[in-house]
């Protein structure tokens, strides 16, 4: 009876101390978890549109904060959100400081991909500041990576970012370049409405070149790509307007106000 009763208080103790090394370890985990959990939490609470800008950008700054002690490859995944969150609330100082972090962080643990992502994220940046020349050499840069990882939806858009900045630069012809290579990666890949905003650019780049055949044909190329689009949202109208003012251009008017009243 003895013996019995030593075994059973021994399996109860072994139980016990097993229970407790679980309960350690289970805290441990969930500690982990609340980090990171808590990090995409003040990332997805700076895109509440009730907050102001400070509010948005001291939730960004939080996030900072908790991944300064992370793993490289957490850190890195994270930074590469907050600069993208940073950079759409037009917090430019941030962003730069973040996205640039970001791409050493990515050229450390060689991940072409996030090398890719914070060139397009400058790419953007620029662009929108219309330092083109700046904003063209990061969506070129951009454009390298993707394509060394066979990525080509984001090559592609790429080659299109890089397209609409020489037409903005006055280079028609080295965009309608860049313009068709994109174009040939998203037919493969049956991208209708990034087809259709290539026909609606080419159209334009046509009407700068003032060779209206071509305008015509790109615009009514478009609008076949914007049948297989759902979310069509102004983008017919705005495909009318263009064929009304290549009319206009010709010098048919009958035709351009009839296209012109459409839209």
């Amino acid at each position: 009876m003895t013996f019995i009763k030593n075994y059973r208080l021994q399996v109860c103790l072994v139980f016990i101390f097993l229970l407790g090394c679980n309960q350690k370890k289970v805290i441990k985990n969930n500690s982990a978890l609340v980090t990171t959990d808590s990090i995409l939490y003040y990332i997805n609470q700076s895109k509440n549109t009730k907050f102001d800008f400070s509010k948005k950008h001291q939730l960004l700054e939080r996030a900072y904060q908790l991944i300064k002690n992370k793993r490289i490859s957490i850190k890195n995944k994270n930074l590469l959100k907050i600069a993208s969150q940073s950079h759409l609330l037009s917090d430019s100082i941030f962003f730069e400081k973040t996205n640039s972090e970001a791409f050493i962080l990515s050229k450390k643990l060689k991940d072409t991909a996030g090398m890719a992502d914070t060139h397009w994220n400058f790419g953007d940046f620029y662009g929108n500041k219309e330092i083109m020349d700046s904003a063209y050499y990061h969506y070129h840069k951009a454009y390298n990576y993707y394509k060394a990882i066979n990525n080509n939806y984001n090559a592609a858009i790429m080659l299109y970012n890089m397209a609409f900045i020489q037409g903005r630069l006055n280079n028609p012809v080295e965009s309608e370049i860049l313009t068709y290579k994109a174009v040939t990666i998203f037919e493969n890949l049956r991208k209708f409405p990034d087809l259709y905003d290539c026909y609606n650019h080419l159209g334009l780049i046509y009407i700068d070149m003032d060779d209206y055949g071509k305008a015509l044909k790109a615009n009514n190329k478009a609008l076949t790509y914007l049948k297989k689009i759902k979310q069509k949202r102004t983008l017919y109208e705005g495909s009318l307007n263009n064929i009304g003012l290549i009319y206009q251009k010709e010098g048919n008017y009958k035709k351009a106000i009839t296209y012109l009243k459409q839209a």
